[in-house]
């Protein structure tokens, strides 16, 4: 079978996907999942997405109904009625979608007792709107990292979110060992695995794993059989795997590196900050520079300098971003509503192209 990316990266990849791929993202999405009695599974990712089909297969397989929402991407409104009127046990959400159901408020008064376990993925979440999820949601919650060209690879478990350990709350979670699934941190220089602790690419092994796209039978961003997931990764002395971002969001500046992941964990535990986004940009002098959007909370007022000194206390002056740009809300792109930073990256490099000219808009 083939399934499209969501374009992230530029033009969507049409990935040559086998059967043991698919069946073993239906046994790890069971891990996420459990089993339980009676369940009844409610889908409210695009039925047109492969994540929809995973899912919804696996919940038969547990003996679950499958309750499938009418609307391609369901409103929080929908979603709770779904929810109270077919008394729905667990649910699988993109990330986003989650956000806005805990931010609507409408589960209050709502009777949804009978809901045991949300799992969510798609994008990170920073840990103050995890915490807040976690705070309002009736519910355990669970999320998964995973990849079109490599499946669902490691997992943040119901009793990880109860965790008080920002680092772990942070994190990917623990990488699953399923079916000969590996998980490993490596220099891409040497193909050598990093030491605990350092930071890498990010490379797996095994039946989830993807080798070709559509129109070409040559293995693209695999080395000796690992596939690149072209994440930066590092996992610490108890397992945990923390996503450090995409290898194109690096900053290098000065020839010091700066991890837009970091800068956003930072700026987001600023006190009226709802969202933000990180990513690099081009700089005559310096090479590369940090730019932050930031989406305030509402009614809250910012200041840019604040926020850059907070950074730079973390993690040192080269951290310390050079363009911050208040904006309403990050836009979104694909079924899985992830934040376009692509498209943020041009609009950033056109701003400063403008400014340079001096064309202030």
């Amino acid at each position: 079978m083939v399934r499209f990316t969501s374009g992230s990266t530029g033009v969507p990849k049409g990935i040559l996907m086998s059967y043991a791929a698919a069946f073993y993202n239906i046994a790890a999405s069971q891990t996420l999942i459990g089993y339980r009695d009676n369940g009844r599974y409610l889908n409210v990712v695009p039925s047109c997405d492969y994540v929809s089909l995973v899912f919804s297969i696996a919940a038969l397989m547990r003996d679950e109904v499958a309750v499938f929402c009418p609307s391609m991407m369901p409103a929080a409104d929908e979603v709770v009625g779904m929810l109270e009127q077919e008394r729905i046990t667990d649910m699988l959400m993109i990330t986003p979608q989650l956000l806005a159901l805990a931010e609507s408020g409408l589960m209050a008064g709502r009777d949804v007792s009978h809901l045991q376990r949300i799992l969510y993925a798609g994008q990170a979440v920073t840990v103050p709107a995890l915490r807040r999820l976690i705070s309002v949601m009736p519910c355990e919650l669970a999320q998964f990292y995973a990849s079109t060209e490599a499946g669902i690879l490691a997992g943040l478990t119901a009793q990880d979110h109860k965790s008080d350990d920002d680092r772990i709350l942070s994190s990917a979670g623990r990488p699953f060992d399923l079916a000969g699934t590996r998980v490993a941190i490596r220099n891409p220089a040497t193909g050598c695995d990093v030491t605990q602790g350092e930071i890498g690419h990010i490379m797996v092994s095994g039946p989830g794993v993807c080798p070709c796209k559509l129109g070409s039978d040559e293995p693209f961003d695999m080395v000796d059989g690992w596939r690149d997931m072209l994440d930066l990764g590092v996992i610490d002395e108890d397992g945990y795997l923390s996503v450090k971002g995409r290898t194109r969001d690096v900053v290098m500046y000065r020839g010091s590196i700066v991890y837009a992941q970091d800068v956003e964990e930072r700026i987001a535990n600023v006190p009226g900050v709802c969202d933000v986004c990180v990513h690099p940009v081009t700089h005559s002098a310096d090479g590369e520079r940090t730019f932050a959007w930031v989406v305030p909370d509402q009614g809250a007022s910012l200041d840019p300098n604040e926020i850059m000194e907070c950074v730079e206390a973390s993690f040192g002056w080269a951290s310390r971003p050079a363009y911050i740009e208040f904006i309403d809300e990050l836009p979104k792109m694909g079924s899985l509503q992830k934040v376009d930073k692509r498209g943020l990256r041009a609009r950033a490099e056109q701003m400063l192209e403008s400014w340079r000219a001096g064309i202030v808009d």
